[in-house]
């Protein structure tokens, strides 16, 4: 299992150690690292760095599971101590504290947690019970220690959580109970967060996370987590005003949360929507960009991404939430809601007086066009938040999905069965099976059955459509095919077959049957009108006469349905 005792401790425990510069370039070995894992990191006020974890040597120095980097070399603390450190603090004084699962330090009697003060070790008072897993110092200089010890000065009950004033233990009420705590975290007012296994806190039910307000323990909503392993290792607190917990669990409060959470006021965020995430070549959507939970915004900048090859864009500042105009603001050149080869710049700044800006808002927005059938993500990038003091603000992004579909052109010829022509038009119907465009409807030539159906709005991957002919009196045919964009399809040659002389059309099919037969039987060598039911005719080939040329239609066809 991988203890975590600071913040930093998972990412030590990766390497035998290792820097990275700012910018970012690239690795660099401290020396040549240690032999085994390390579990904490901290600094003195000098840049002297110290490493904590399993190690017995660094930097090819014996060094018990402790040891200093002095920006050149490894250098041992005294004799070191006699198991794992998972946790390190330095005081104002620049005092370094220990905390693990060791008993000694430096060959002094030291239970679970130590002082060195650049020369020795000594205990703190008699230390704790169990492992100390995590320190941290509050802003009056006071060391809080939290771990799976259960007493703290050997006969001082805390429950797994305690507090050193320099000279002696005391506990924070109750403690916390049904596990241990892996991590420790102070807010801008001194409240302590505590995080880790345990579900309770001050008798109250509080599951893997808690808040300590100096005589008090909270909840925060339902804590993280649902079983024993969703434990929470680490925890980070912002200067505006959130707490961030990482560990192994998978929800916090009701929400999913895949082993990382934030507690506090909602993040700000910058937020693309749209009436209409589909939409056609030739046609136009309109993008909003909206800035969501801001606080003293002051200025905002951010580069809107979109294929060039599928849509064009133009942009332009909205001023009703934060006003862009002169002489309220300033617009840097090239940043000016301009849109080219796939990005739309916007930034801008509020001018004193003006105030800054909190809530929520549409501050821009972009016009796309589709040019050519496809899909693309929206997306954000170079996008800052400020306050007044030009302080970034930590916040949130989103991307927008986005489709643009494209048309197709379906033509084709419908003759219909004992007639050399239609004489009169039926009509042809397009259904989308996916149910996203149409349906389309046009009517066939009466004289050729042909016909033509255009601008059918097609997904850029195809869309699948129901082809349906109809005719009075006859069955109908339906058959399928997938269109893609800018198709040109024609249909194969349709005929319908005749005989549904009385025109029964039910919910579900058309069938001919013994009432089509009995019709045309009735009518069999008079003389007009040939009608037969409400809308039908006994007359399906519609020569003018009745004879056995209608009645083998019904006959040949008997029993035959169509949709």
């Amino acid at each position: 299992m991988i203890r975590v005792g600071a913040a930093l401790t998972l990412l030590a425990s990766l390497f035998s150690f290792a820097t990275v510069h700012a910018v970012g370039e690239t690795w660099s070995p401290l020396g040549s690292g240690m032999d085994k894992e390390v579990y904490a990191l901290a600094f003195d006020s000098s840049g002297n760095l110290y490493a904590g974890g399993s190690f017995t040597t660094a930097g090819g120095v014996p060094a018990n599971r402790i040891a200093k980097w002095d920006g050149t070399s490894w250098s041992s603390l005294g004799s070191g101590v006699n198991a794992e450190v998972y946790a390190l603090a330095v005081d104002n004084s620049g005092n370094l504290y220990a905390g693990g699962a060791f008993t000694s330090a430096g060959g002094v009697g030291a239970s679970h947690i130590a002082k060195w003060d650049g020369t020795s070790w000594s205990a703190l008072g008699d230390g704790t019970s169990g492992r100390v897993n995590a320190l941290k110092f509050d802003a009056s200089g006071n060391l809080y220690a939290g771990g799976s010890f259960t007493t703290a000065d050997g006969d001082v009950t805390v429950n797994h959580i305690a507090k050193w004033d320099g000279t002696s233990w005391s506990a924070l009420s109750s403690g916390v109970n049904g596990g241990d705590v892996y991590a420790l975290a102070f807010d801008s007012s001194g409240n302590l967060y505590v995080g880790g296994s345990f579900t309770s806190a001050g008798g109250v039910t509080a599951n893997r996370v808690a808040k300590w307000y100096g005589s008090v323990w909270s909840a925060l909503e339902s804590g993280v987590g649902v079983n024993d392993i969703d434990i929470v290792r680490a925890l980070l607190y912002d200067d505006s005003g959130n707490l961030y917990a990482g560990g192994g669990f998978t929800s916090a409060g009701s929400v999913s949360a895949n082993r990382i959470a934030r507690w506090g006021v909602p993040l700000p965020g910058i937020l693309p929507t749209t009436g209409s995430s589909l939409f056609c070549t030739g046609e136009s959507t309109i993008i909003s960009l909206n800035l969501t939970d801001v606080v003293d915004l002051y200025g905002y900048q951010f580069v809107v991404n979109y294929d060039h090859s599928l849509v064009s864009a133009s942009g332009a500042f909205l001023n009703s939430f934060f006003d862009t105009t002169s002489p309220h603001a300033s617009i840097p050149t090239g940043w000016n809601a301009v849109c080219n080869e796939g990005q739309c710049k916007f930034a801008v700044t509020k001018l004193a007086p003006g105030e800054p800006v909190s809530g929520s808002g549409a501050v821009a927005q972009i016009t796309l066009t589709g040019l050519s059938a496809g899909t693309f993500d929206l997306t954000l990038s170079q996008d800052i938040l400020s306050n007044r003091d030009g302080r970034a603000r930590v916040h949130k992004r989103s991307s927008l999905p986005l489709t643009v579909c494209g048309y197709a052109t379906v033509s084709g010829k419908v003759s219909l069965q004992g007639r050399s022509t239609p004489i009169n038009a039926g009509t042809v119907t397009l259904t989308d099976l996916g149910g996203v465009f149409g349906p389309y409807t046009t009517s066939f030539d009466a004289a050729t059955g042909a016909f033509t159906i255009s601008s059918i709005k097609v997904m850029p991957g195809g869309s699948d459509y129901q082809f349906d002919a109809a005719h009075s009196l006859y069955l109908g045919n339906r058959t399928t095919h997938t269109l893609n964009p800018l198709e040109n399809y024609t249909a194969s040659a349709t005929r319908l077959l005749g005989g549904n002389a009385n025109n029964d059309d039910n919910a579900d099919r058309i069938e001919i049957d013994i009432s089509d037969l009995t019709c045309i039987g009735g009518s069999f060598g008079g003389a007009p009108p040939f009608t037969c039911g409400a809308t039908g005719s006994s007359d399906v080939n519609a020569d003018g006469v009745v004879n056995i040329l209608d009645l083998v239609l019904p006959g040949g066809n008997y029993g035959l349905t169509s949709p």
